[in-house]
């Protein structure tokens, strides 16, 4: 286990009371069911990755990394969807993480993946969409609650939500949260936090390059090259280095993936080292 310098364990103290900050009316029992309803509403319209190396790779790392979250009252499940034209990751209430392979073919590195399995479980362990989902209902609920009708529109609310509160679009202070909290689970799990540096570039690289496969990311993700800047920020501030990269790793486990048309990556320039 890492041992963590004084300044570092600050920033992790700090995100973790982002918890007493935020509100929820509802309780984990509740949050596992609408989550087990919108998973079954989401998985009956999308198909899922049948390939068990590949699949098992992206839970070990999910495992791995949502094993460092504080929250562990529910279960993390991580699961691919298979369509190559969506470069996304999202999470659902509950503990459902779901990354699709047009994600998978762009990233090169386990510590990006590492990276984005960390962000989508700070969301569940920050219960952004039950909070969101409480702005949004939550009177209503109360109001039945005091007049003794809270189990009706409990069952109401069940039907009305669907997969839309995958796709549910945070706010740019839950991004903030999710990439700190984010930071900490990878670095923690013994991953180089660069692979978060990395991934969010992916990102503002393919805003330029490929901005049809990321549009359903960029609405749901707010600010990406302000987040580039945030993380760099954290990680010289608090001296976040070494680490895994599990680069051969990663691309040979998704060489077969990859070799069935995703678009090369970028290089980047390497800088010439000085005489």
């Amino acid at each position: 286990m890492r041992k963590f310098r004084p300044a570092f364990l600050v920033l992790l103290m700090a995100a973790g009371c982002g918890s007493l900050r935020n509100f929820s009316i509802f309780t984990t029992e509740q949050e596992v069911e609408l989550g087990r309803r919108v998973s079954e509403e989401l998985e009956a319209e999308v198909e899922l990755l049948d390939d068990p190396a590949i699949v098992g790779y992206v839970q070990a790392i999910g495992a791995k990394v949502a094993a460092r979250a504080w929250r562990q009252d529910i279960t993390y499940e991580f699961k691919v969807i298979d369509d190559p034209e969506q470069a996304n990751a999202f999470a659902i209430p509950g503990g459902h993480i779901y990354i699709f392979t047009g994600l998978l073919i762009r990233m090169d590195s386990e510590m990006e993946l590492a990276a984005v399995l960390g962000h989508e479980a700070a969301h569940i362990a920050e219960r952004h969409s039950m909070e969101a989902l409480t702005r949004q209902v939550g009177l209503n609920l109360i109001l039945a609650a005091l007049t003794g009708e809270e189990a009706a529109a409990w069952q109401e609310l069940l039907a009305d939500v669907g997969t839309t509160l995958a796709f549910a679009k945070f706010s740019r202070q839950d991004e903030k949260e999710a990439d700190e909290l984010g930071l900490i689970f990878m670095y923690s799990a013994g991953y180089d936090p660069q692979g978060m540096v990395d991934l969010l570039e992916l990102f503002v690289e393919l805003a330029e390059r490929e901005l049809s496969v990321i549009e359903l990311w960029l609405s749901s993700h707010p600010g990406t090259k302000q987040r580039v800047k945030m993380v760099k920020d954290l990680i010289r501030e608090f001296n976040l280095y070494g680490g895994k990269t599990g680069k051969t790793e990663y691309l040979a486990v998704m060489k077969k993936l990859k070799a069935e048309g995703a678009p090369r990556r970028r290089v980047r320039p390497q800088p010439r080292p000085r005489p």
